[in-house]
């Protein structure tokens, strides 16, 4: 009997290191997958609007650089008469160059601003052009019908009182033959502009001011005031021989809310290197700047590259959380003390069967050493002992399984005892009823006399 007293009190401490023995192989394997995540650098591949020429070299130094990052660049050639900013809404593109923000779909998000641009306004200089107005008539270079810089240089030309296709002829200088030079060339691209330098330089081309500039800007969520400074395209002869006013907007590089945070984080690390900068003819990067005078939301992965080098609990995440935090705690207080309830409430009544079992097993020897020998004495503990083996079946195999090791000995030192009390019983049967011996089949072979002590079973059970 003693083997169940001294299971009963270290089962708890087998049910403690079970759940450190878990806690541990839980902790291991999360620390293996978070090694192996370290170890193997996620790689990315985002889909990107293939820009304009001006806006070519950066994107193609942004996706050399990219590259090493473990972030790919696939170009994807824009489609006629979509915009940019739609082919990312209908799933074609992850990426692109953005300018003007009144479309923007609630799913794009700034990445980062990549310096702003003025509008070159070239005109040949054999029309002699000293206003938008000598452009009447005449064909214009102005780009693809879906892309930014047809956007900015028709606003301008229609403040000017000139409209597509009844005023001028709006072309795309890329699709057409180099031997159609046209009229004028209108270029989207930082001041000093390799293509419009080329275009005054090789070509013939002379700049045009655009003088309402800041009307135009007042009227616009996009359009600000810009200048091309003087000499900008050629020192001598001096073109322009002063600075001239013109538009300017500001060129953002936006993604979709489905291009993963990782990644933007990566793309943001570049553009935020010096050397970058210094080689896409950039401004210096200021983070501050993400998040400031954008008409566009920040992209997820923008607000996490601001937010990198916080802790993972910052003051104000304490502060907004705390009535969670107390309604978690609460709740886990109450599940502990639940817990321990349910736990208490089982070890007391296993507690109690042991005890039961063990007054039995003292009962049942002191009948049997008794000379007024009453066999039903005998058998009722022995059917007590039988509703105690219900109530365990019942109570704890149900719930938890005979695979525990103490249940299942407990059970079978019941049975045991059940077993020798039926031996018992049989035997005296026989040898005060004059019954005939035993067959094979009966239980056990009964002990020579019927005081045979029931310690002894109980230390053969436990040997």
């Amino acid at each position: 009997m003693l083997w169940l007293l001294d299971g009963l009190a270290g089962r708890s401490h087998r049910h403690v290191s079970r759940v450190l023995l878990l806690a541990s192989v839980a902790a291991l394997v999360l620390a293996s997958v978070a090694l192996v995540r370290h170890l193997s650098p996620d790689t990315y591949t985002l889909r990107m609007v293939r820009p304009a020429a001006p806006d070519q070299p950066l994107a193609s130094l942004l996706a050399t650089r990219a590259q090493h990052e473990g972030v790919t660049l696939e170009w994807v050639d824009p489609a006629d008469q979509v915009p940019a900013l739609k082919m990312m809404v209908d799933g074609s593109a992850d990426l692109c160059l953005a300018r003007f923000p009144e479309d923007t779909p609630h799913d794009v998000g700034e990445v980062a601003p990549l310096g702003t641009e003025v509008l070159h306004v070239l005109v040949r200089a054999q029309l002699g052009a000293t206003d938008l107005g000598a452009l009447r008539g005449r064909r214009i270079a102005m780009g693809p019908p879906a892309g930014d810089l047809r956007r900015a240089a028709s606003e301008v030309l229609a403040y000017a009182g000139l409209q597509a296709g009844a005023d001028y002829l709006a072309v795309d200088a890329s699709a057409a033959p180099s031997s159609e030079r046209p009229d004028a060339v209108f270029v989207l691209a930082p001041p000093h502009s390799p293509i419009a330098i080329e275009s005054v330089r090789e070509w013939g081309y002379e700049p045009l001011a655009v003088p309402f500039a800041e009307a135009l800007a007042d009227t616009s969520r996009s359009l600000t005031v810009g200048r091309v400074p003087a000499f900008a395209y050629r020192g001598l002869p001096a073109s322009p021989p002063e600075d001239i006013t013109t538009i300017a907007v500001q060129r953002r590089l936006v993604a979709h809310a489905r291009a993963p945070k990782a990644a933007i984080q990566k793309l943001l690390t570049i553009i935020a290197d010096g050397a970058f900068a210094s080689q896409a003819d950039l401004p210096w990067f200021d983070e501050s700047q993400l998040g400031q005078d954008t008409p566009f939301p920040l992209h997820e992965g923008a607000v996490a590259y601001l937010h990198r080098n916080e802790p993972l609990f910052t003051p104000e995440f304490i502060e907004e959380t705390e009535d969670l935090r107390n309604f978690i705690g609460a709740g886990i207080f109450g599940t502990m003390l639940l817990w321990h309830w349910a736990r208490r409430r089982r070890d007391r009544f296993t507690q109690s069967i042991v005890e039961r079992v063990h007054d039995l097993e003292r009962e049942a020897l002191a009948h049997e050493v008794d000379p007024a020998f009453e066999p039903r004495k005998l058998m009722h503990i022995r059917h007590e002992l039988t509703r105690i083996k219900a109530q365990i079946v019942e109570r704890l195999v149900r719930p938890r399984g005979i695979e525990d090791e103490f249940v299942a000995k407990l059970v079978a030192h019941v049975d045991n005892l059940r077993h020798y009390l039926l031996a018992v019983l049989t035997h005296h049967h026989q040898t005060q009823g004059g019954m005939p011996k035993r067959s094979a089949g009966m239980l056990g072979t009964p002990p020579k006399h019927a005081r045979a002590s029931l310690e002894h079973a109980t230390l053969v059970e436990q040997t």
